[in-house]
This record gives C-alpha cells, sequence and structure tokens, in this order.
C-alpha cells in the first residue's frame, strides 16, 4: 500500500475510486473541509476531535456543504 502526504482542507488528499459520478470520493486532510466535491463525498479530518473527525458532503449538487457525521 502506497502511502500520500495528508493535505489540507483546501487540498485535500484523494483516496481514488471508480464511480460514474463526477468529483466523488473519499479525501483526508487537516482542518474544516471547503473544497467542491459531489453529495456522499466523505472527508477524514485526521487533526479533528472525535466529533469532528469526519464529514460527509451533503450538497445537493458538487458543492461545499460539508456536515459532520456524529
Amino acid at each position: 500500500m502506497n502511502g500520500a502526504a495528508i493535505g489540507s482542507g483546501t487540498v485535500p488528499t484523494l483516496v481514488t475510486f471508480y464511480s460514474t459520478t463526477a468529483n466523488l470520493g473519499i479525501y483526508s486532510g487537516t482542518g474544516i473541509p471547503s473544497f467542491s466535491s459531489a453529495q456522499g463525498s466523505l472527508y477524514i479530518r485526521v487533526d479533528g476531535a472525535a466529533a469532528t473527525a469526519l464529514y460527509l458532503n451533503t450538497s445537493v449538487t458538487s458543492g461545499t456543504t460539508w456536515t459532520a457525521v456524529t
């Protein structure tokens, strides 16, 4: 398994997988996510507390609405 440097909230690291939905992915980084991606994308925050360690993109269209999963 190859590792990658963890990006910031504005330039996240993307775990690539194949999907027919554009910009759908699993991302990781530091800080609150503020980048655009498809609804259903996940963001793993590596510097957050347990209550803010995972975010789900809840935008109806590709957007920047990220909701912490608690």
